[in-house]
């Protein structure tokens, strides 16, 4: 490998394909005016596909001359991304910072053997987003990361351990055939979790969504072709968001399998975007124990985890262990984490029933506000049916006194020697298990009303992305944020 590189030019197509997603729709959406030029061979002056295509050409130009003008190195243990265009960049990383270095493959990058590699350091203003990605040939990436790996190893001064050697097998070599794993999921396996993690919700909308656009457009008289190709596109993106709805764990957890090694975990899955993952124990920060409405009335647990440089992507997971029975769970969890010495059945501290007067008051403020916005619309004669707003209010109570009463059953802490887990939901739930030497810092918060009953409650940071770095604690006793803030 050259000591000054660049990415695999098929970057650019990978980048210029935000832009080129929104040409297609404006195509579609212009679609008279493009038939017309194709018949006449003439441009009628539709400006807003004019502005498309100017758009898509220059994002093409631009991101060739970025591509052009970047240049990646290693130097003096630290990875150098240097950009010289119009305002010359230079983003300095050092390699002892290294959280996670990752691998990820598409469709596309798998048929011309590139692929993405991600590196993500441990800092919190960057713990939103891949601070290194970089496409690269599969075997150019597999030099890359061993020397990054080594620089981690020699500043570390484990250059030769049999650890740091074990280690670069499991990650850098494709010796799957001769790896035992800890766990392996079969297609069977994998199609139960799609079914405890389907949200029905989504699916009951996305259903009544897709039956509504099919009728209107079979009742629909006038069917121009720009008509047609809109609904036809509105329902397939409907039946595309069922399909991801039932079967999109499918294809994302396809032959998921997990390892633990020495002081990592190693996670591979995928079926069009194959994931290899490797982590280090000691940067996970929580352990999130998760059940949907559907995993909660067949009593299965999913397990997923914090940390810096999975999860923080919106294509990435960091999920480590599917839908499971409790035993099953807690036995496969020991296996890759058991330094936690895992159990789920702990002795929560429930909430007290003088939580109980703030749900009923935050439930009337809510029934304020939604029979003020009623009451204009009344007024206003924009809705007069008063039997139906009667029965809306009725179903907005009920709706509110399941909502707090779950919220209620639900919720529990425990404190132990060394980490707090908090439970929390309201039809689905989620325990939380983090360490106290992984909490960046608590907020603790306490109204006039919660202060009269003796209650407070908080927030919990820890290091991770912008939608994972906090856990709410509700309502406890004083006592229980005096007993944590000792802890921590």
């Amino acid at each position: 490998m050259e000591s000054k590189f660049r990415c695999h030019p098929s970057i650019i197509l990978e980048k210029v394909a935000g832009v080129l997603s929104f040409f297609i729709i404006i195509f579609i959406s212009n679609i008279d005016d493009v038939v017309d030029i194709l018949e006449t061979g003439k441009f009628q002056g539709n400006i807003i596909l004019l502005i498309g295509t100017a758009i898509l050409i220059l994002d093409a130009i631009y991101n060739f001359l970025v591509w052009r003008k970047t240049y990646i190195s290693i130097q003096d243990g630290t990875i150098v991304l240097e950009r010289n265009t119009i305002n010359k960049k230079i983003n300095t990383f050092g390699i002892k910072n290294i959280a996670n270095i990752n691998i990820e493959q598409n469709i596309f990058e798998r048929i011309i053997s590139t692929c993405k590699v991600k590196i993500d350091t441990d800092s919190r203003s960057t713990a939103d987003e891949t601070d290194i990605e970089i496409v690269l040939k599969k075997d150019i990436a597999n030099e890359f990361k061993k020397r990054i790996m080594q620089s981690i190893n020699k500043s570390k001064g484990n250059e030769n351990s049999q650890e740091s050697l074990e280690n670069m097998y499991y990650e850098v070599e494709d010796y799957d055939e001769y790896i035992d794993y800890d766990i392996n999921y079969s297609n069977g396996d994998i199609l139960k979790h799609c079914f405890y993690n389907i949200g029905i919700i989504e699916l009951l909308i996305n259903i009544a969504v897709f039956i509504g656009v099919f009728i209107y457009g079979v009742n629909q008289e006038d069917h121009t072709l720009k008509s047609i190709i809109i609904q036809s596109i509105i329902i397939i993106a409907n039946f595309g968001s069922i399909f991801k709805n039932l079967f999109g764990d499918y294809i994302k957890y396809y032959n998921f399998k997990s390892l633990r090694k020495n002081d990592k975990i190693y996670l591979k899955y995928g079926l069009f975007t194959k994931s290899e993952y490797s982590i280090p124990v000691d940067r996970i920060n929580a352990i999130n124990i998760n059940q949907t409405i559907l995993s909660r009335i067949f009593n299965k647990y999913k397990v997923d985890i914090s940390v810096v440089g999975v999860g923080n992507d919106e294509d990435e997971v960091s999920q480590i262990i599917l839908f499971e029975s409790k035993d099953m769970l807690v036995e496969r969890f020991n296996l890759l984490l058991p330094e936690f010495n895992l159990k789920i059945d702990f002795n929560f501290e429930k909430q007290s029933k003088k939580t109980l007067p703030i749900s009923l008051i935050k439930s009337l403020i809510i029934m304020c506000i939604v029979d003020l916005i009623v009451f204009v619309i009344y007024e206003l004669n924009l809705f007069t049916n008063m039997q139906v707003i009667l029965i809306g209010n009725l179903i907005l109570v009920v709706f509110l006194l399941v909502f707090y009463i779950m919220k209620y059953k639900t919720a529990g802490i425990f404190l132990d020697d060394d980490f707090v887990s908090i439970v929390s939901g309201k039809f689905s739930k989620s325990i939380n298990i983090i360490k106290y030497k992984k909490i960046q810092y608590i907020k603790i918060l306490q109204g006039p009303i919660s202060k009269t009953l003796g209650l407070q409650h908080g927030t919990i940071h820890i290091l991770a992305g912008l939608l994972d770095n906090d856990r709410k604690i509700d309502y406890y006793n004083e006592s229980i944020f005096d007993k944590l803030s000792e802890k921590i």
